[in-house]
């Protein structure tokens, strides 16, 4: 058995048949173009190296926490989450435009399978003319006909392939697109959600820390009638308590932000009142994460896809310089009258046969193929951008959520401190050892730490859900 053919490179395209080989060299002169200058035409269209390294920077927990496999947003073991991400995933409207973008492309990709396929057209005429005229009817001016057409362009050069594989990456583009969408919807929705959870918390702290600012400026109020304390330590007073009580009214205007985002996001169109709870603990992260992980990422898939769909369309400008071949068979039926239409000696058949080879256009295959090289030289470029993004996001949230580990440890041990004091303080004044409003200067730091603790704890589910994003939904 013979063994494979050789590659024969012309156009920069290889791996080019022997039948089609054959056509090139007699097109080519044909076309004026010289077969040693089709050097220019050559590029080289596989996906840019780039020396990405082999682990993420930044070191953390030797154990993890796995994610599950129905959503990666169910690791926070929260009901009421899951609910608002299963109600985004049917109503948002980002996600049902870039659905509908996806259906656009599958659709579009189908027309390109079709283009491949023989094409075939029903006619039937009939027309009525006065004058000296010989025509298929005769010349009584009447003509009645129904004919059948059967055409088909054949793809002898690829041409028509090239264009079909480019809407199929297209379509893969737009898929890769929808699951982007997708994932940043989710990330929002539990952003939004658990923000919603911490402002209810801090609402609360803060609350508590203006009602003690109340108590403190009514001590304050009677030290100063007494003259114990001078005016501006009572206004120090006054405006500890001003400035507590505009960051309540602050913190509940930010909650109904959030409600308003998360209606946004539901595609409601009023505030959405979420049933909050406790803010789960951050999951672990697993260590030494390889960097072969960005492969998962929807907008480096998509890249890739935009870049593969380029360079079919590279290949299929480049191979529009050569001959299109089209067959035409065609048969039917002409008479005078609609009773004889059926008759043997109405019958019509015909067969042709066209060759089409571009000859002189001004320059607008040449015009078309630069545009061409210009949009995959795009593509690679936006390739490479989206790696480096990916390298860049992932990096900045592994050494987010690291300090973050720092900052909720520091947190915690500062809220333990001040609550073991206060608690000191409160049996010293049972024992009248201690005035109460050293209690509750002690309350205060306490309501401070604990607001500190929740803003640490906030910040740290955030940033894991920012980390998972930035890996495609997953480690």
């Amino acid at each position: 058995m013979a063994g494979p053919c050789p590659a024969i490179h012309i156009f920069g395209m290889t791996r080019v048949k022997p039948f089609r080989a054959l056509v090139l060299a007699m097109a080519l002169p044909c076309a004026g173009v010289p077969v040693l200058a089709t050097a220019s035409f050559a590029r080289d269209t596989a996906i840019p190296a780039m020396d990405i390294p082999a682990a993420f920077d930044g070191d953390t927990e030797s154990a993890y926490t796995p994610l599950p496999a129905d959503g990666w947003w169910t690791i926070y073991q929260d009901p009421e989450l899951d609910r608002l991400i299963a109600q985004v995933h049917a109503t948002n409207t980002s996600i049902e435009q870039a659905a509908a973008r996806l259906a656009a492309a599958k659709a579009q990709a189908r027309i390109g399978d079709a283009a491949q396929l023989p094409q075939i057209e029903l006619n039937a005429s009939a027309s009525q003319a006065n004058g000296p005229l010989i025509n298929e009817a005769g010349s009584n001016g009447g003509l009645v006909s129904a004919h059948a057409t059967i055409s088909w362009e054949a793809d002898l050069l690829g041409r028509l392939s090239s264009d079909r594989r480019a809407d199929r990456f297209d379509a893969k583009a737009a898929e890769a697109l929808l699951a982007d969408v997708r994932l940043l919807i989710e990330t929002d929705a539990a952003k939004a959600y658990f923000e919603a959870v911490y402002l209810a918390k801090a609402i609360t702290e803060a609350q508590r820390r203006a009602a003690l600012l109340d108590e403190r400026l009514a001590i304050q109020n009677r030290r100063f009638e007494l003259g114990l304390i001078d005016r501006p330590s009572l206004n120090d007073a006054q405006r500890a308590r001003d400035e507590s009580q505009h960051l309540v009214e602050q913190l509940v205007e930010a909650r109904a932000g959030t409600a308003r985002r998360m209606a946004f996001l539901l595609g409601e169109t009023r505030s959405h009142d979420m049933q909050t709870r406790d803010m789960p603990a951050a999951p672990l992260v697993p260590a030494g994460m390889p960097s072969n992980l960005l492969v998962r990422r929807s907008d480096v898939a998509a890249a890739i896809a935009r870049l593969e769909a380029s360079a079919n369309r590279l290949q299929a400008e480049k191979n529009s310089w050569f001959p299109r071949f089209t067959l035409t068979a065609s048969g039917g039926a002409a008479s005078p009258s609609l009773g004889q239409i059926l008759s043997s000696t109405a019958r019509d058949f015909g067969l042709s046969a066209l060759l089409s080879l571009p000859i002189f256009d001004g320059g607008r295959r040449k015009a078309a193929l630069a545009v061409r090289n210009a949009e995959q030289d795009l593509a690679a470029s936006e390739y490479r951008e989206s790696v480096l993004r990916a390298l860049r996001e992932v990096n900045d949230h592994l050494g987010a959520f690291q300090l973050g580990n720092s900052d909720l440890a520091l947190a915690n041990s500062r809220l333990a401190s001040g609550s073991a004091d206060t608690e000191i303080l409160i049996a010293r004044q049972a024992n009248g050892t201690v005035a109460r409003a050293d209690v509750i200067n002690s309350q205060l730091r306490t309501c401070q730490f604990r607001l500190d603790e929740l803003t640490a704890q906030h910040r740290q589910l955030a940033t894991s859900i920012d980390l998972i994003k930035a890996l495609g939904g997953s480690w």
